[in-house]
């Protein structure tokens, strides 16, 4: 059904939305954890991070700041490598490990690395 209503909008937020919304009106629980706030990455860290992936040997497609399923792919089999919970998803904290480790940044890296929805 996720992809269903992806071909309708593809939005990962948009059918999970949905989807969440018919799993309430079929009688079925709510969700246990909110929903992760975090903030929207701008276009120059998007196409960092796809940079930084492809520098590290991960084929993230075309660096044009679309996280489409080819970067969340590179992403994954990264986060993978690194010992991280492999979801694909990239927050601002994961893409300066990104491009921290793949030397396109002269900022040090995060402290702590979480996976998003994590206190």
């Amino acid at each position: 059904n996720h992809m269903a209503i992806r071909a309708y909008n593809n939005s990962t937020a948009y059918a999970l939305s949905v989807g969440l919304l018919a799993d309430q009106i079929a009688g079925r629980p709510p969700l246990v954890t909110r929903w992760p706030k975090d903030p929207p990455l701008a276009l120059a860290d998007r196409i960092a991070a796809q940079q930084a992936l492809r520098a590290l040997g991960f084929d993230p497609g075309t660096a044009d700041g679309v996280l489409g399923l080819r970067t969340r792919k590179a992403a994954k089999l990264w986060q993978a490598a690194k010992g991280l919970p492999a979801d694909g998803y990239l927050n601002l904290e994961l893409i300066q490990l990104l491009k921290v480790e793949a030397g396109l940044s002269g900022a040090a890296p995060p402290a702590v690395v979480q996976p998003a929805g994590v206190a």
